[in-house]
């Protein structure tokens, strides 16, 4: 799923979740119009209309209800990250502490499991998806981003 689809999704079990595009807006933090856009974007790239609109009340089509269906445990779920695989105590409070309370109220539905470790592992070994270190020593076979 590539970034602007998965946004457009996002959006969209929003708008159904909030119950209106401005509360969508609100809750997602952006502007109504981008909200629009990005539904009108979704719509049609589906070939059909997901909601029913009126100017007091919107509600998903049955094309919109199958696709909120087919899609809701897509944004959803465990992610594994942290510095129990290659987290340490700064990379925490320097990187992910400051952002942690607006992620989890967010994104309520995702459930992050983290934990601090100052030592070394192998993030490769221990099957963790994503690691946060200081320096340049890389075990074989991870990628480097900066």
């Amino acid at each position: 799923m590539n970034n602007a689809f998965y946004n457009q999704i996002r959006i969209f079990q929003t708008i159904t979740r909030e119950g209106s595009i401005t509360a969508a807006a609100r809750k997602l933090e952006i502007s109504p119009p981008s909200v629009s856009n990005a539904l009108k974007l979704l719509e049609k790239h589906i070939g059909y209309p997901l909601f029913v609109r009126t100017t007091r009340h919107i509600e998903p089509t049955d094309i919109g209800q199958q696709l909120l269906d087919q899609t809701a445990g897509a944004i959803s779920g465990t992610v594994r990250s942290g510095t129990y695989y290659s987290l340490s105590r700064f990379a925490y409070l320097l990187i992910l502490k400051p952002v942690m309370a607006a992620f989890c109220q967010r994104y309520p539905a995702i459930r992050l499991e983290i934990s601090v470790y100052d030592g070394t592992v192998n993030i490769i070994e221990d099957r963790f998806d994503l690691g946060i270190r200081f320096g340049d020593i890389l075990e074989g076979g991870v990628v480097h981003s900066r």
